[in-house]
């Protein structure tokens, strides 16, 4: 019997290796200890599919190991992968890769045991075997780290060691044990602005930078690793730790922390209840059918999910929750995991690989009911998923640009939910051209959300024809005098302005003061800018430019 494993390797296309059935059956879905390259690394893989028969190759590697009595991956999420390879031209190495975070199953690596009656003097290079000959055994990549050596130029020796019997080589995987990261936060009595902006005066300026940029994270709810900012802010982090000013805590009691205070519950509004029982309704007839929820700004599409979650919940579910973004929805973050504490898990790239793997695990085990993560969440092992949500599905940042697989997310999410059968929800304020196409034509269940939760008046614009100021001599800038006398106030009052505007180029428009022409671009009729560097008028468009 032979299988098609694909290895947790960039780049690497599928590989056939022989199954020794002396170990038990195999299924697909489980991972395997496979040997890879000239030198044999012992690498993980996951099982995909059996062969009766192997394929036209002269010589096909066993597999080393088992690594599951059961597949981790059933049928709908094998075919959810290949379709990722197949739709998105990806390599079966990087969808491994997104399926397998680095530490799922421990830390490959050679075992050497000495053997009875080593004749040391056949033995070189000399010095390596002194450092080695009191350990009756040692793994190869930990020994390596220890002896400062390239891992290669050890397993060279080794290798040769054991082709003349004087050590024995198993392919074993070990389990990593590391401590949950220390994180940094400022300490509770500087937590106010008046307290904090007092202690800021006092320090020197690396100190001050350091101190602003630890609140800042905090308030963000992105926790800065205690051992990531000692390396390059070494000396300033230890005087603010001195100091008081921040301290250290474990990653376990930083969340708890940030999540022990309680939301008030909430109560739906009646436009919000309307819009949850159609929702509802829609999905329990045909919950094969996407759903666009279609609400406003501040409508409360947030409470809408928190109730469908927990009426999927309720049948026994797990529940998907993808955001674009984790660092931008603190918000909706503290909303979810009040309500559902640790029943809830997060998993996205601003983890540490030891985290993404506790999820991995919390997730394979049952231990956890929602997820909430960006794109990479949808490859987790869900051994009884039953809804999916894509919040702000127009966003994209769920189209993967960075490496390969270059997929789109909430595209993915929808076929995995058809694979599944089970109902996929997306929401926007601003739904992508595609989705709302689909959604009024009846591809998909159509859930408008018009009415704002609280309400709220919107802003107030004001457009000033600065021509007018200039030729009454109101503003010889490029403020106007409403902006100015604006600007004062706010000052005046002890309060903080934003000021928005496009530095591409000098200026973007050259405007004459006294007539108001404008120079523009004889091809796209858009203003041209001024650079100042060149002296030249340019088209950004086009690439017209004028003298």
């Amino acid at each position: 019997m032979w299988g098609t494993v694909w290895v947790r390797k960039r780049g690497l296309q599928a590989l056939v290796y022989a199954l020794p059935m002396e170990e038990g059956p195999y299924q697909p879905g489980m991972r395997v200890l496979v040997p890879l390259g000239r030198y044999n690394q012992p690498v993980i893989g996951l099982l995909v599919a059996l062969l009766d028969t192997p394929p036209a190759i002269p010589h096909i590697k066993p597999i080393l190991q088992r690594l599951d009595t059961q597949p981790l991956y059933d049928a709908t999420a094998l075919a959810f992968l290949d379709w990722i390879v197949k739709y998105y031209l990806a390599t079966p190495g990087d969808v491994a890769y997104l399926a397998l975070p680095g530490r799922v199953g421990g830390i490959t690596d050679w075992l050497a045991r000495w053997q009875a009656g080593i004749d040391s003097t056949a033995l070189s290079p000399k010095k390596l075997y002194q450092a080695l000959r009191e350990k009756p055994e040692f793994y190869l990549r930990r020994t390596a780290r220890q002896l400062h050596l390239p891992p290669k130029q050890l397993l060279k020796a080794v290798r040769s060691w054991a082709r003349r019997g004087h050590l024995l080589l198993e392919a074993v995987v070990r389990q990593s044990v590391r401590r949950p990261p220390s994180l940094l936060e400022v300490a509770p009595p500087y937590r106010e602005a008046a307290t904090f902006q007092a202690a800021w005066n006092e320090l020197p300026p690396q100190e001050a930078a350091l101190f602003l940029r630890i609140l800042q994270s905090n308030l963000r709810g992105e926790p800065l690793v205690y051992a990531h900012l000692l390396r390059s802010e070494g000396a300033p982090l230890q005087r603010l730790i001195k100091k008081k000013l921040v301290r250290r805590l474990p990653a376990r009691t930083y969340y708890e922390q940030l999540y022990a205070r309680p939301l008030q519950p909430y109560t739906l509004t009646p436009s919000q209840q309307r819009a949850f029982e159609a929702l509802h309704q829609a999905l329990a007839a045909k919950p094969w059918k996407p759903a666009l929820l279609h609400g406003v700004t501040a409508s409360g599409k947030t409470f809408i999910y928190l109730e469908l979650m927990r009426h999927y919940l309720r049948q026994g579910h797990q529940v998907l929750y993808l955001l674009p973004e984790i660092a931008l929805t603190k918000q909706t973050l503290d909303r979810l995991r009040s309500t559902f504490g640790e029943a809830m898990a997060l998993y996205h790239s601003g983890l540490t690989e030891s985290e993404r793997f506790r999820t991995w695990k919390a997730v394979r085990e049952e231990a956890v009911d929602v997820v909430v993560g960006t794109r990479s969440a949808l490859f987790l092992p869900f051994p009884r998923l039953g809804l999916v949500i894509v919040d702000e599905e127009h966003d994209p940042s769920y189209g993967e640009k960075g490496r390969p697989p270059f997929y789109q997310a909430r595209d993915a999410a929808l076929y995995y939910a058809y694979l599944r059968q089970i109902p996929v929800v997306l929401g926007s304020a601003t739904p992508s051209l595609e989705t709302y196409t689909h959604a009024r034509s009846g591809k998909y269940h159509y859930i408008p959300l018009p009415e704002k939760a609280l309400p709220s008046l919107p802003p107030t614009l004001h457009i000033v024809d600065m021509r007018t100021e200039l030729q009454e001599k109101l503003s010889t800038g490029v403020f106007s005098s409403v902006l100015r006398e604006l600007l004062e106030a706010c000052v005046q009052e002890g309060q903080q302005a934003i000021l928005f505007r496009n530095r591409r180029g000098y200026a973007p428009m050259l405007v004459c003061s006294t007539c108001g022409h404008r120079w523009e671009c004889p091809a796209c009729a858009i203003t041209l800018t001024y650079h100042k560097r060149t002296h030249r008028l340019l088209c950004h468009y086009c690439g017209h430019s004028e003298v």
